[in-house]
């Protein structure tokens, strides 16, 4: 016999409705493990899989402060 928990049984009800989009979350998930780093072999999956680390939005650098909208297509033309 369980004790009646409502806040149990309302998690119950929302995760119900969530396993029919598994499938969307599928690709984030392996995108998390593949970046995370393996104890014994001290290397991320994508790593000994890909040869290279791999970038998400997160790691790309801060765009400058002095930018100026088509400064870089005056730059490449001036070559």
């Amino acid at each position: 016999m369980t004790a009646y928990r409502p806040q149990t049984l309302a998690k119950i009800v929302r995760d119900k409705d969530k396993r029919d989009v598994w499938d969307e979350c599928l690709a984030a998930a392996v995108l998390a493990v593949r970046m995370m780093p393996n104890e014994a072999t001290r290397h991320t999956p994508a790593m000994l899989l890909y040869g290279y680390e791999l970038r998400t939005l997160a790691m790309w650098p801060a765009p400058r402060q002095d930018f100026v909208i088509g400064e870089l297509k005056d730059e490449v033309a001036s070559r």
